[in-house]
């Protein structure tokens, strides 16, 4: 699965696409499980803790294998 994080230019904001993911949901809470290699696990790890300070909110899109169009994860 393909992973990208982008902050936009002159902008808080961050993007996070997410190519063919699968989602767990338990009623309450949703997870992300098997996105990506160890490296990108850690790469996002290392992103987080860099900018939770003034950007704690990701907003999110996913695409499916099927599909060549993304979808806003809310």
């Amino acid at each position: 699965m393909n992973f990208e994080i982008m902050r936009l230019p002159g902008s808080k904001h961050t993007l996070a696409f997410l190519c063919d993911p699968i989602f767990v949901e338990n009623g309450k809470e949703t997870y992300s499980v098997r996105w990506g290699r160890a490296e990108t696990n850690e790469e996002l790890a290392r992103h987080i803790a860099r900018h939770k300070e003034d950007d704690s909110i990701f907003h999110t899109f996913t695409s499916p294998k099927a599909e060549v169009s993304f979808k806003y994860v809310t």
